[in-house]
Parts: structure tokens; sequence; C-alpha cells
């Protein structure tokens, strides 16, 4: 099967102007924990996940060959009944593969994943 695309979360930046109600929420995701999931990367993601089961949970995050032809896969990273990891931003090269997109895998359905994505910051 297809892994399963998560939505990415974009964030507001430093003057968001004006605010309403909801325009900051982040939203997880359940991870499938059967066909995996992903998302397409800008370099400017951060994945951020919670375990809400009962007892330790694991997620995967699979890197990608560097220009040197190194890699370093987040691998069954375990995360402690209702708590929280994060990491980030992951850049493209390292991270995405050849499609432009970052895999997720996650031991048990109780792995909830946020992403978010970062705002292009503007000088003035």
């Amino acid at each position: 099967m297809a892994r399963t695309e998560l939505t990415v979360n974009s964030i507001k930046g430093s003057y968001p102007g004006d605010i309403s109600d909801g325009d900051l929420d982040i939203s997880f995701e359940a991870g499938d924990d059967t066909d995996g999931n992903y998302f397409t990367s800008t370099g400017r993601e951060i994945v951020m996940a919670t375990n809400t089961g009962s007892s330790s949970n694991t997620i995967t995050i699979t890197s990608s060959n560097d220009p040197y032809l190194r890699d370093a896969d987040i691998s069954s990273y375990s995360i402690s009944a209702d708590s929280y990891m994060a990491i980030g931003p992951l850049q493209r090269t390292g991270w995405a593969n050849g499609s432009g997109q970052v895999n997720i895998d996650v031991g048990a359905a109780d792995i909830e994943i946020a992403i978010v994505r970062i705002p292009v910051q503007v000088s003035r």
C-alpha cells in the first residue's frame, strides 16, 4: 500500500498581523502504523510527535544520502506515554528522498504526528 501523506501546519511568522481564534493552532494526526507516512519537504519543517498511549511507542524518520553519501536515520526513537518529541527543521539534503518526501514510520497508531513548516522570514 502507499504511504499516507501528513498535513503540514503552516505557522505564522514574527509579525503575523491580526490573529483570529484557531490561527495559531497545530493539528496532530494519528500515524499510519501499517503503511507509514510522509510529507513533502521544503527544508523548513519541524517534526513533532506525541504518544497518546499508555506505554512507550516508537517513531522512525528515514534520512537520505547527502552529497557525501552519509545518512542518519532516526530509528525506533522511543516516546514515553503522554510525552512529546520534536526535531528540525529537517533540511531537504539528507532527509528528503528523490521525490522530495520525508518518510516516517510509527510503531503504533498511538503516535500522533504534527509537521510544522516554519515561514520564510523577510528582512526589512
